[in-house]
């Protein structure tokens, strides 16, 4: 009743306290229910403050208001210390809450954490320890390379060959009467032309006899000497005869004669040429090191 009288006097003085569920006048203005002091707008202030100070002597607290400590007895100064602020019951909560949660035992982690944990770092240890990243290496080595090529060329060819051997020969002397006894004619043999015929006549006198090759019967004369070595070009391919005739009318000689045939062929040969060349050669090598080799000795 007395409520109601007092919010008819001043409906401008009411509040709505935040912690009640009912309106209660403001002059001064607390809530009923909790006791904390409520504005105009219904917001909630704190109570008033009761100050205290300690005593210098034995150090307790009392109310700022006392001249003497209530439990020495004491004569205090006027030096005030602050004013000990109250905790609210909100405050109150949650300090006790967390007071609960410093206090409640730590959660234990489940096996599939555990061995997901476990997992994870075996591969991270894998990763850094077993080699398997590639790493290419490269070197610049010589190397020689032997190789044959052939090409076809021509060259002179020397060339010799015994066309004719009378052996040894005896001569009769010279008589005019008789000259076949101091005569002797060899069979005919074949040369070609141009072919140059080396003479190696050998005789016990060669002042007295003489060695003649001739063409044929009635061709020309090619050579006729006494010497002991000469020589003669064919100059036509054809049919030559020897003819060794002793001079001596007082005595038979003993002669011999060999001709040998010279000339040059041209004979086509394939050369074959072996170089070697020097290269420059690049050779790559793959190797795999681990990230670990990889990070304390990077690639250069």
């Amino acid at each position: 009743m007395i409520l109601d009288t007092m919010l008819n006097r001043s409906s401008h003085g009411s509040a709505l306290c935040s912690e009640a569920t009912y309106i209660v006048t403001l002059f001064p203005r607390y809530c009923l229910e909790d006791g904390q002091r409520t504005a105009k707008d219904g917001t909630r202030m704190s109570p008033p403050l009761e100050t205290t100070k300690s005593c210098n002597r034995c150090g307790a607290s009392i109310p700022g208001d006392s001249e003497y400590c209530e439990d020495c007895g004491t004569k205090l100064s006027e030096t005030l210390i602050g004013p000990t602020p109250q905790r609210t019951r909100q405050e109150t909560r949650l300090g006790s809450a967390a007071t609960s949660d410093l206090s409640a035992k730590p959660r234990r982690l489940s096996s599939k954490t555990v061995v997901a944990v476990v997992v994870i770092l075996s591969l991270i240890t894998l990763a850094l320890v077993v080699p398997w990243v590639p790493v290419v290496r490269s070197k610049v080595v010589q190397q020689e390379l032997t190789y044959n090529y052939t090409y076809p060329s021509s060259e002179e060819v020397p060339k010799k060959e015994l066309v004719f051997s009378s052996g040894k020969v005896s001569l009769d002397a010279f008589k005019s009467s008789a000259q076949s006894d101091s005569l002797w004619t060899s069979k005919g043999f074949l040369l070609e032309k141009g072919r140059t015929i080396q003479v190696r006549f050998e005789s016990d006198s060669y002042a007295l006899t003489i060695v003649s090759v001739k063409g044929g019967w009635q061709s020309d004369v090619y050579l006729s000497t006494s010497s002991r070595d000469r020589s003669f070009v064919v100059a036509e391919t054809g049919e030559l005869h020897v003819v060794l005739q002793n001079l001596d009318p007082r005595m038979g000689h003993t002669v011999s004669v060999e001709l040998t045939a010279e000339w040059t062929e041209m004979q086509k040969t394939v050369e074959i040429v072996t170089q070697t060349a020097t290269f420059d050669v690049t050779k790559y090598d793959v190797v795999y090191v681990s990230l670990i080799d990889l990070l304390l000795h990077p690639i250069q």
